[in-house]
């Protein structure tokens, strides 16, 4: 039985190590450049339907 706490324990400090800050920051430097990019293509097409050309 003392197996399993020792398992559980192991798992709880796992997951409580993966809580940090860098975390969150890794995730969202990628998601800002798709919104970025997505952001940009909506401008775009909104320039190619209004003047039928992309420059």
């Amino acid at each position: 039985m003392s197996n399993r706490q020792e398992l559980e324990t192991r798992e709880a400090a796992a997951r409580d190590k993966g809580d940090g800050w860098v975390g969150e920051f890794v995730f969202v430097i990628p998601m800002f450049i798709l919104m970025a990019i997505v952001w940009w293509g909506s401008l775009v097409g909104m320039h190619y339907i209004e003047w039928g050309t992309l420059f």
